[in-house]
């Protein structure tokens, strides 16, 4: 999972590994490059520390929902995320 966050294909691996059970669609173009360039920021920034900064190790999905709250929580500080 970090690699797909790292090199920005998330949302192309989630629509692939999750077809039919996972709707992307209501995320434009624009929104999935943005969030995925987050993401991507965010990756970089916890780099080898993923499990002293969110307890997680060797669970890719959770990773992403740990890397996306961090965004969704710095979003509300910087007020720059909606």
């Amino acid at each position: 999972m970090r690699e797909r966050i790292e090199d920005k294909s998330i949302f192309d691996y989630l629509a692939k590994e999750m077809k039919g059970d996972i709707d992307l669609t209501v995320f434009p173009p624009e929104a999935q490059t943005e969030i995925s360039r987050r993401l991507a920021d965010a990756a970089g920034g916890v780099h080898d520390r993923e499990r002293r900064k969110f307890g997680v190790e060797n669970r890719g999905l959770c990773y992403l929902i740990a890397l996306a709250a961090e965004l969704i929580q710095s979003g509300q500080r910087e007020g720059s995320l909606t």
